[in-house]
């Protein structure tokens, strides 16, 4: 921001509204994995919920957002749990 001529003069910590967004996001695609495994298969649902979990998991723990913002810090998360 500072070489584009911006001042940052307020930061706003959204995590837990992040993460809330991200866990309905999660619930929702669960509620619906049947129906998507008809279409994607279950290996394809079960990755993809898998990489979810670890996603809403990672901004609770603090390891997803103003510090890290991308996927891998997803990766990292998921990486260490297995």
């Amino acid at each position: 921001m500072g070489r584009s001529g911006w001042d940052v003069i307020e930061q706003v910590d959204v995590t837990e509204k992040y993460a809330e967004t991200a866990r309905r996001n999660l619930s929702a695609c669960e509620s619906r994995a049947e129906r998507a495994a008809e279409v994607l298969g279950t290996d394809e649902v079960d990755r993809r919920l898998t990489r979810r979990r670890a996603y809403v998991q990672s901004i609770e723990e603090g390891l997803y957002g103003a510090s890290c913002s991308s996927r891998m810090c997803v990766d990292a998360a998921i990486a260490q749990r297995r």
